[in-house]
């Protein structure tokens, strides 16, 4: 249980860029940010695959690699960060109407707990499985 404040911690971080990365996309471009985003996202997550961190015993036995582990997914939650603002920003500037724009973002509002849980539970099955 000693990385469950680490954890804590990386989350809070990840909503602080969350309030910076709104006013970077108005400066840079909302595809280059979204774009940088998705990349720093999809480069940590797979760096975390190579992480080994097996049970319990095995991370306390071995803190750094549990150290590594909250810190690449701490780089990962940054990069979505970076990302979600923009992806609100281009849908509000993509959809014009009111009907469209509103059903665009009840889509995007309803995909972000959907697709939290459903990869939960699919990697669940996955590290189940062994793989």
């Amino acid at each position: 249980m000693d990385g469950m404040p680490s954890l804590g911690l990386a989350n809070a971080l990840k909503d602080s860029g969350l309030l910076v990365a709104g006013r970077l996309a108005d400066i840079y471009g909302r595809k280059y940010l979204f774009l940088a985003g998705v990349i720093v996202n999809g480069l940590a997550s797979i760096g975390s695959g190579f992480i080994k961190v097996g049970s319990v015993e095995i991370a306390a036995a071995d803190p750094q690699s549990h150290v590594a582990l909250c810190v690449i997914r701490a780089v990962a939650g940054l990069g979505l960060a970076l990302a979600m603002p923009s992806a609100f920003g281009i849908v509000g500037v993509t959809f014009i109407g009111h009907k469209e724009r509103t059903i665009a973002f009840a889509v995007m509002g309803m995909g972000h707990p959907l697709g939290g849980s459903l990869g939960q539970v699919f990697g669940g099955l996955i590290a189940g499985s062994g793989g």
